[in-house]
């Protein structure tokens, strides 16, 4: 499957909406290499339950197996791990048409649960994350995880602010619950966390968008070295790509951003409305070439211009003359270099004759 076309059908769902539907989607349509129509079927009827499940109350969303690990976990001051976590397991259990489980049963698999991720004992009689590290509210986290056996757990940066040992023991939590019938999303900045935790599928997302897709073999490494290398195609410093998007950018700025907004994405069709405006000529010479840089059979491009300076450095197949909404003249690169000499006086003066 396509993620990233896929994505790009869903602009009201939500990033993370839209990140769970396509991965339960290829799980279902793609997992066994079935695809036949009751898999097809299937896969969409799920797919559907999971999009109304994002817009439901945190416990419903709960109950239908989805669980949101906190880049932040907060404190509940007041309320022991004990009895939040027997509430939890409870209501799910309610939920699922099951019996509540005794006090000793609950304790057994309390204590079977907190030994996956290795937190001691005497956490499990305090208020929740009261207290705690940031590894300690993380371990947490996945010791809940452990507890509610979600089918789906969405882990927004675990690793963050976590040590080395902090880390593994988070990571092999994960691991250690990871069945074909689970599955987790981990969203994160390093690279570092996928040596511990191994993905089935890597996605990068860059500005909003799935921009790559991979196996495991996809790292962070990998992006910044593609960034790096897309980057000098307009000639953009390093230090562009860690501020805020445009923000205190000059206009030619801007425009080598976009450019390399599209060797990053590298798209079928690529629009450029009037890339030339306001441009120095140093600047439209870097813009320039990097569009050529990117022209191949495979791809295209519509340059819309007010000025044929920009086409003695993009070198066009075709030439259109747009007059009154419509297209008047069609001709070779040859077209632009007349309309330079003669203006358009001489293409008003055919269209009246006619």
């Amino acid at each position: 499957m396509d993620y990233s076309q896929f994505f790009n059908m869903i602009p009201e769902a939500g990033l993370m909406a839209a990140l769970v539907i396509v991965f339960l989607a290829d799980l279902i349509l793609n997992g066994e290499k079935k695809h036949t129509t009751l898999s097809l079927l299937t896969g969409l009827l799920l797919v559907a339950q999971i999009a109304v499940c994002f817009t439901a109350e945190p416990e419903d969303r709960a109950h239908e197996g989805l669980f949101l690990s906190f880049q932040y976990p907060v404190e509940i001051p007041g309320v022991s791990m004990t009895n939040f976590l027997k509430a939890a397991v409870n209501e799910k259990r309610k939920y699922q048409g099951l019996p509540e489980l005794k006090a000793g049963d609950f304790l057994k698999l309390m204590n079977e649960k907190r030994k996956v991720v290795e937190l001691d004992s005497k956490f499990t009689r305090r208020s929740v994350n009261e207290g705690f590290s940031g590894g300690e509210k993380k371990r947490n986290e996945i010791f809940q995880m452990a507890m509610l056996e979600p089918k789906l757990a969405i882990l927004d940066e675990t690793d963050s602010g976590l040590d080395v040992d902090a880390m593994r023991i988070v990571a092999d939590g994960v691991n250690k619950m990871h069945t074909p019938e689970t599955s987790a999303i981990v969203i994160t900045h390093y690279e570092r966390l996928l040596d511990m935790i191994k993905p089935d599928v890597v996605h990068v997302l860059y500005k909003g968008r799935i921009v790559k897709t991979a196996g495991p073999e996809l790292k962070a490494g990998d992006f910044l070295k593609l960034m790096n290398e897309k980057r000098k195609v307009v000639e953009l410093d390093s230090k562009f790509t860690r501020r805020s998007v445009n923000e205190g950018f000059s206009g030619g700025e801007k425009k080598r951003n976009e450019i390399f907004q599209m060797a990053m994405l590298e798209p079928k069709l690529a629009i450029l409305d009037e890339t030339d405006s306001g441009l120095d000529v140093d600047a439209m010479r870097i813009v320039a070439d990097g569009v050529n840089k990117m022209h191949t059979p495979e791809t295209s491009a519509i340059v819309i211009t007010h000025y044929e300076r920009l086409l003695d450095m993009i070198k066009p197949d075709v030439v259109h003359v747009l007059y009154k909404g419509r297209i008047v003249k069609t001709a070779g690169p040859e077209l632009a270099k007349e309309i330079e000499q003669r203006g358009y006086d001489w293409i008003k003066a055919e269209l009246e004759e006619e």
